[in-house]
């Protein structure tokens, strides 16, 4: 009997705190529709205004980070080109290096 009488206290109280927050939402929203300074045409105005300078700079920033990628890619490339020459030349080198020694080794065979 007592677990049922806590759990209505507990369901009273959080309706309670439901109807409060629903009032204070009409009241606040119906305050600040009769507090507005500008009427439903400009509000409108201005939040289209805002929107249209939020897409310019989304705009703006996507070609600097666009332009920002595509340079770190070109950059990438011509680092993997330079580390691809040089590991050619230096397989060259050796594979060069490589056959002196062998033909070094077969004279002395001789």
């Amino acid at each position: 009997m007592h677990a049922n009488y806590s759990n209505d206290q507990a369901l009273n109280s959080t309706s309670r705190f439901m109807v409060g927050l629903a009032c204070g939402t009409v009241i606040g929203a119906a305050v600040g529709v009769l507090l507005a300074t500008k009427s439903g045409a400009e509000l409108r105005g201005q939040i289209a205004d805002s929107a249209k300078r939020f897409g310019r700079r989304m705009n703006e920033t996507y070609s600097s980070v666009n332009d920002a990628v595509a340079s770190a890619v070109n950059t990438g490339q011509e680092a993997a080109r330079t580390a691809r020459d040089k590991f050619t030349s230096a397989r060259s080198s050796f594979a060069t290096a490589d056959e002196g020694r062998m033909s070094d080794m077969d004279r002395h065979d001789v």
